[in-house]
């Protein structure tokens, strides 16, 4: 059986969500966006097995922004926790019925900024934010390549399975 969803987004948002490789989107159930108007609303289908509708399963969604210091903004149901600059750990207060998919974008970021999610389970996931700098040194004739951890605010959404 399958399910169609109707996700507000902003332009970032949907772009990410494009940016999802088929096989990704398919180990989610998420079937990629099919259509976008004006309005930036991505229209998606997930296909569910047919024991799992009939046991009325819900979507959950929980959304938010996290600042750079790791103090939530906006959003409810869910922590942060933020033990370094740059990596950030969003915990679920009820945890999702199977793994969520994860979108990031980040907030007032420069352009060789990224945003990283990983470790993805039911309870919770982990953001990390880079910075990646070319620096040349002086009299040098090759640049090298900086990375480092650095703070940022950044919105997310997780779309799953519920309770």
């Amino acid at each position: 059986m399958f399910a169609k969803f109707k996700l507000n987004c902003d332009r970032s948002m949907y772009q990410l969500l494009q940016i999802l490789t088929y096989s990704q989107a398919q180990q989610n159930g998420l079937v990629c966006p099919q259509h976008i108007d004006t309005l930036w609303q991505v229209y998606y289908t997930e296909k569910f097995p047919d024991e799992k509708v009939e046991k009325n399963m819900a979507q959950k969604i929980i959304y938010g922004t996290v600042s750079d210091d790791g103090t939530k903004q906006v959003g409810e149901g869910f922590e942060v926790q933020s033990s370094e600059p740059g990596l950030y750990v969003i915990t679920f207060l009820q945890p999702f019925v199977t793994t969520p998919v994860v979108v990031t974008t980040l907030n007032g970021w420069g352009a060789d900024n990224q945003i990283v999610v990983k470790d993805t389970d039911l309870n919770k996931f982990q953001v990390s934010i880079w910075d990646l700098e070319v620096k040349q040194q002086s009299g040098s004739t090759s640049a090298q390549l900086e990375v480092k951890k650095e703070k940022s605010s950044f919105n997310f959404i997780a779309i799953g399975e519920g309770n």
